[in-house]
Formats: structure tokens, sequence, C-alpha cells
């Protein structure tokens, strides 16, 4: 086989693990910009005192702006500090002046980002889970359940709010929302617990 044949072979292999070392890499910098990385960070438990978040699984989106200088910005840290038995802590930083501010955090496991249109930030997509608040399935108990909701960011008061409950299962059963979204959703909006 040509050299030239085995170099694309080899380029366009490579190409896809560069483009996803990339955002990975660009991760890693902005969690230890943002004090995210402690000794407790790694997944095995184990002191990486001079790169704890290197062997950490990092969800790192730029919401606004560039991967390595965003406006916006999530990020989730799988680690034994950020995480939980109810999920991990994913938080929202807003660039104010030459630094980050957290601007919420959210409680459950981050699911997918969902691209709007325009230089609008992408919806985000959780899992969380509800311990028992209240009865979903109408049996007269309360119930443990299972709720993804998609959040939307709001740019007059700079917060991702529910836009929307995808699904909610108690005991791995889909519970019809039909009759709920619109209560759930307002209550949410108001007070939600998986939000700090």
């Amino acid at each position: 086989m040509p050299f030239r044949t085995v170099l694309k072979i080899w380029v366009g292999l490579l190409l896809p693990l560069w483009g996803w070392a990339q955002p990975e890499k660009a991760g890693l910098e902005i969690a230890g910009k943002l004090g995210l990385c402690d000794p407790l960070t790694s997944r095995s438990g184990e002191v990486y005192e001079s790169a704890p978040c290197a062997n950490c699984n990092i969800e790192y989106i730029p919401l606004i702006g560039s991967s390595q200088n965003p406006d916006l910005l999530f990020i989730e840290i799988n680690s034994a500090s950020h995480c939980g038995s109810g999920g991990c802590s994913g938080q929202i930083y807003a660039r104010r002046g030459p630094s980050y501010q957290q601007i919420l955090g959210l409680f459950g496991y981050f699911e997918r980002s969902v691209p709007q249109p325009g230089n609008q930030p992408a919806d985000l997509v959780y899992l969380h889970v509800d311990s028992g608040s209240r009865d979903y399935d109408g049996d007269g108990m309360e119930d443990r359940a299972s709720i993804w909701i998609q959040y939307r960011w709001n740019s007059s008061t700079e917060q991702y709010l529910p836009h929307d409950i995808l699904r909610i299962k108690v005991n791995e059963r889909s519970i019809p929302l039909a009759a709920k979204r619109t209560a759930l959703l307002r209550e949410w909006t108001r007070n939600n617990r998986w939000s700090f």
C-alpha cells in the first residue's frame, strides 16, 4: 500500500480522536481555573496532587463563546467530591469581568444538551430523582420517581428554568403527563428542589 494512502488512513483515524481530545482538554483547563479540582476528585479515590481532575469524567459545554474562553458554560465533574446518591452537581458559570461566577447549579444526572437556533445557549436535559414527595401515579401513596426535565436559558433572569417535563417514571412505568405537566412546570419553575 502506498505511503500516502497509509498516511490518509491514519489521519482519518486520528482526526476524530483529536476533535474529542480538544473539548476534554478545555474542560480540564476550565475545571482547574474554577477551582473544581481537589484531591477527592478522582474516580478511583486516589489523590492526584499534580492534576486531580485528570482521572475524572467531565461534561463540559461552552454555552456562549469559544471552548477555551466561553462567556457562559456548563460543567459537571463526576467525582467523589461532586456526586452523591442522587446524582452529581452540574454548574453554570457566567463570565464576570476577568473571572467566572457560578449563577446556577443543577443536581441530578446530566443526560444531554439540545442545540437551539441562532446564538441561544443549548437546552440541558437532566434526570432527577424524587425520593417520594408526591403521588405521581394516583394510587394514594407518595412515589419514588425518575423525572426528566429539559431546562432552557432565560436571558432576562440569566437562569436555566424548567422548559418541559419529558418523562416521569414510577416503578419503571411511564406516567401520563398531560394533566400534570403545566402545574408541575409552574411549581418547579418557582421552587426547584434540584437547583441551587
